[in-house]
Formats: structure tokens, sequence, C-alpha cells
């Protein structure tokens, strides 16, 4: 079950989200992390069996796979927003509550994925770095911020033309 068995699974088979660490995995076996809070209440994400885009098989491997978390995480935003922005349609509070914290953990997963990609495309390798950007990311954040639109900065094109 180290292959492909996380968060999302217990919650599945077990009906209960799991604390930190927390094991992620996303677009199939292309990356898979394991995500855990730090002393100073940031997050520090550690890849499992070495699997995350490498740009080996594509140049923009990794670019792709961060366009893709953003799109995912703009996409879990929109929908406290807009689809349910009149509140709870009838589920049983306990269900509504779990299905809100599973989303929330979803997203602060992906964020921290995409900004370590991103840190990672630009040249750090450094371990030591790489922790203190990712502790930089804090709960905090994730309980302020859940503007669901697009920032129109510039992302790779992961459209494959013809």
């Amino acid at each position: 079950r180290s292959i492909a068995y996380g968060t999302a699974e217990i919650l599945r088979d077990y009906g209960f989200l799991e604390s930190f660490p927390q094991s992620w995995h996303y677009q199939f076996d292309v990356m898979q992390f394991e995500l855990d809070i730090t002393e100073d209440g940031g997050f520090s994400l550690a890849w499992i069996n070495d699997i995350y885009p490498k740009n080996v098989e594509y140049q923009d491997d990794r670019l792709c796979a961060v366009v893709w978390l953003r799109r995912q995480i703009r996409r879990l935003q929109q929908i406290r927003n807009v689809d349910y922005k009149d509140g709870n349609p009838g589920m049983p509070e306990r269900e509504w509550d779990m299905a809100w914290a599973f989303q929330k953990a979803n997203i602060q997963a992906m964020t921290v994925a995409a900004s370590t990609l991103v840190a990672m495309e630009n040249g750090v390798t450094d371990e030591t770095e790489m922790r203190k950007l990712q502790s930089t990311i804090t709960l905090e954040q994730f309980e302020r911020n859940y503007a669901h639109y697009d920032t129109l900065e510039w992302e790779v094109d992961d459209v494959e033309y013809s």
C-alpha cells in the first residue's frame, strides 16, 4: 500500500481525514509525496520513492504538473465559492464538515507540491533551502485565501498541438 495509497484512500476506506504527516498522490504515478507540518507551523514535503515530474520524457513535464495542480486548486476553490455559496444543501453536518476538511487538505497539499516543483524548476536543489521555501507556506494562508480566480500569469501550454 505504499504506492498510490494515501490520505484520500484512508478517508474512503475508514471515514476519517488522516492527521499529519499525510500521503498524497496525483496524476496516477506522476507524483507522490508526504506532507507534514513543521514546528513553526509551515509545511514540509518529501517525495515518496522519488516519484515526481522530472522533465525526462518531455522538457516541460514539471511545469505541466504545476499547471495541472494550479487548475485543480482553482477548481476546488470554485466549488466552494460558486457551487455551494449558499452553504449545506442538506447533507448530514458531519459529512459536510468532512468534505470541506478534505477539500482544504487537498488544496494545501497541491499548493505545497506546486511551490516545490516551481522551486525545483528554478534550480533550487539544496534541501535546506527547499525546506525553508516550503515552510513559508502556512496554515493561516489557507484559512483566508479561497479565491478561485486565475492570476492571469504566464503558464506553460500543456496542450499538444498537431
